[in-house]
């Protein structure tokens, strides 16, 4: 269980990334009463930005946090990611908090989270839904961050991250240094939505009524292509929370002085594209 007080929540991203942070707030902060508490965990965004994204969320306290990116310098990165999807394994050392959620920003939020947050963790360091592969699903995370710190996990996934260059980034790292340490939770808490492939049946609405967290997973996000092709009725879920914060206006602004990192849809097509230049390196005859 935890102490009395707000649920704190922790998130991520890059600046074409916060732009939808937003939106996941919203939806957080209509069905999750009383105080709320968000570590906003980035690589460096600026007053302006943090502005918009205060003026967008005004019923919830953000906190601002810049990753320290020479933790990560060595940790092995497939081209299509972000560094800061590794941000999560650092965010228990970024706080003084006993326990936060981790959310992705791409999860709408149907369910109170202080539910949740105030779970008995019955000793295990972290709580997340199984995995199709039967790992971890890190999109959403209940951390015990004082565990955490006590054995030192951080200096373990980073080591990790470095040695074996996994695949599947953090999550890899979370899975082999917690092997059969955490509490797997009711798989409502994060179901998996791709707009472009999901069989049209599993977005009945009676379905998505019972889903305590929906997260649209792939490429293909409400936000881009994804709104063109994708199924009417899991779109409207995240519609009902969209916040139009000029947020994004902000960002191209300052992306033409600083320069932004790849937009994800552009980012997923290079990664398909080292994909097959790999596999054509595997197939090619050797000598």
């Amino acid at each position: 269980m935890t102490e009395n007080g707000p649920v704190r929540i922790m998130i991520a991203g890059d600046l074409a990334f916060l732009r939808h942070a937003p939106t996941c707030i919203a939806a957080i902060r209509a069905c999750t009463p009383g105080d709320i508490e968000i570590g906003v965990v980035t690589s460096g965004i600026s007053d302006g930005i943090q502005a918009l994204l205060r003026k967008s969320c005004p019923e919830v306290t953000l906190q601002f946090i810049t990753i320290n990116l020479d933790q990560l310098k060595d940790v092995f990165l497939r081209p299509h990611l972000s560094i800061l999807t590794y941000a999560r394994i650092l965010m228990p050392e970024m706080t003084d908090w006993k326990r936060f959620i981790y959310l992705d920003l791409d999860i709408i939020v149907q369910r109170n989270l202080r539910e949740l947050y105030e779970i008995d963790l019955q000793g295990h360091p972290l709580a997340s839904v199984k995995d199709p592969s039967g790992g971890v699903s890190a999109g959403l995370l209940v951390v015990d961050a004082e565990a955490w710190r006590i054995e030192k996990a951080v200096d373990a996934l980073i080591a990790f991250a470095v040695e074996t260059k996994p695949w599947n980034a953090d999550q890899d790292s979370i899975d082999a240094v917690f092997r059969d340490r955490v509490m797997f939770l009711d798989r409502n808490w994060n179901v998996f939505i791709k707009l472009l492939w999901d069989n049209p049946a599993s977005y009945a609405n009676d379905r998505l009524d019972e889903v305590h967290a929906i997260h649209y997973i792939s490429a293909f996000k409400p936000w881009n292509i994804g709104r063109l092709f994708g199924n009417r009725l899991a779109l409207e879920r995240w519609d009902k929370h969209y916040v139009k914060s000029g947020i994004g206006r902000q960002w191209a602004a300052e992306a033409k002085i600083l320069g932004a990192q790849t937009p994800e849809l552009v980012s997923w097509l290079k990664s398909r594209v080292y994909k097959f230049r790999q596999r054509l390196k595997r197939r090619a005859p050797k000598g």
